[in-house]
């Protein structure tokens, strides 16, 4: 017989009502601390490749968060279909249930007649977007009349299942969304944007408008931009978005860009999924700079996932041939798509690049990519690493959450962030003493 502990998650509502903001759905887990498992399934029992270890669940407000461990680091999204696939079944108040399938990356919805949707099209959320051993979800359940104390059963099929539903208990109202400020942070010493424009985006009458009201609320020091590929004569058009100041100098390789108005000196280098330049801003060290594409798609291990690989080495070796000095800061912001092995990443934090988690101007998400068109649940495939400087304020800029007063201030439309996939992504920095 196959043994499963079972712990109560009562006890947790001092902890989790006691917080702004309950769990970043950002794949480091440090939110959990003190939630103990609620489920422990024995390894080697799956008929498949995920095989549950220990699972977490809680509903906070009508917002359903599961942790789960599995014994084999694999991609939650994606993979062979060999590997099988991991499905969860979400027992509702009304006798009814709502599934979820990993792989398939589809939902079926408690109303029968209607077709199962993409993940893209629940309010569903899941983190790393990379392969690990480890994952966290929220599914928001407040369109199926979940009420304050209500218990919801969690039941997992697939590759593995556990002998008994994991019930969640409803342990506390949903604190009100987390509003941050998008001003600088104190001691500021400059600010870097960075935004995939989807194809040629500064190029495109349409979408430039909605592009430039983004870049003018933000008021970068230094911009990245990743799939301006063809636009052509792009400080002109800068100029148009972001009039007043000095001259924009523009640096292009591939369909990367760096842009500011201060001293900019490009790096020659033949790899069209970064570009790379030294910023000189006045009285202040000088800046390696990266704007980042990293080939899409795939899992860990495959053609995809090995060309990251390869891409993130060569940005890891022209940054290590290209500082300054050994303690010369380093911002590396862009598009790195990661979405089958962590590596790249690992790559790149040898030589001390730290990857800034960025949270939404509003709520707990750190999602930069959304795309309702694709079945792929929102995801963190935007990063922006640095090295040798400290972070004083960084956010996500998604207009779609801002209330009509607060685009107001900003001078944006609340429509502005639907010409990308891509979300905006803003850091401000400071030197170290």
């Amino acid at each position: 017989m196959r043994r499963r502990i079972v712990l109560s998650a009562i006890g947790l509502l001092p902890i989790l009502c006691s917080s702004a903001s309950p769990f970043l759905i950002d794949g480091r887990f440090d939110d959990w601390a003190e939630v103990a498992p609620a489920a422990i399934d024995p390894t080697g029992d799956a008929t498949g490749a995920f095989d549950l270890t220990r699972v977490s669940a809680v509903c906070v407000g009508p917002a359903l968060y599961v942790r789960f461990t599995i014994t084999t680091v694999l991609n939650l999204h994606s993979g062979p279909e060999s590997e099988g696939t991991l499905r969860l079944e979400i027992s509702l108040p009304d006798g009814s249930a709502l599934r979820i399938d990993c792989r398939k990356r589809e939902a079926i919805l408690p109303d029968p007649s209607l077709q199962p949707v993409g993940l893209s099209e629940i309010p569903f959320i899941s983190s790393p977007t990379h392969a690990a051993d480890e994952f966290e979800l929220r599914v928001d359940l407040s369109g199926y009349g979940l009420r304050q104390g209500d218990r919801i059963a969690i039941e997992f099929s697939g590759s593995d299942r556990l002998d008994e539903p994991l019930w969640a208990a409803w342990i506390g109202d949903a604190p009100p969304p987390v509003r941050r400020s998008a001003d600088r942070g104190e001691d500021t010493a400059f600010r870097v944007a960075s935004l995939n424009t989807l194809a040629n985006g500064l190029g495109t009458e349409m979408r430039s408008a909605a592009l430039g009201r983004l870049l003018r609320a933000v008021q970068a020091d230094i911009y990245c931009f990743q799939e301006e590929e063809d636009t052509p004569d792009l400080p002109a058009r800068l100029e148009r978005l972001m009039p007043g100041g000095a001259p924009w100098q523009v640096h292009r390789s591939g369909d990367c860009v760096i842009a500011t108005r201060h001293e900019l000196e490009p790096a020659d280098i033949n790899a069209p999924w970064f570009a790379a330049a030294i910023v000189r801003m006045p009285e202040k060290p000088p800046v390696l700079m990266a704007s980042v594409h990293l080939s899409c798609c795939g899992y860990i291990g495959n053609p995809n996932d090995l060309q990251r690989i390869d891409q993130a080495q060569a940005l890891l070796d022209a940054l290590q041939r290209l500082r300054p000095h050994p303690e010369s800061p380093i911002v590396a912001a862009g598009d790195y798509n990661l979405v089958g092995s962590r590596t790249p990443l690992d790559l790149l934090e040898t030589i001390g690049l730290r990857h800034q988690v960025l949270p939404g101007l509003i709520g707990d998400s750190v999602a930069t990519w959304r795309d309702i068109a694709l079945p792929f649940a929102p995801g963190l495939l935007d990063l922006l690493l640095y090295a040798n400087l400290s972070p004083t304020n960084g956010f996500v800029m998604d207009s779609s959450t801002l209330s009509t007063e607060e685009c107001a201030a900003l001078g944006i439309h609340p429509d502005d962030s639907e010409v990308s996939d891509h979300l905006l992504l803003v850091a401000d920095f400071r030197f170290p003493e």
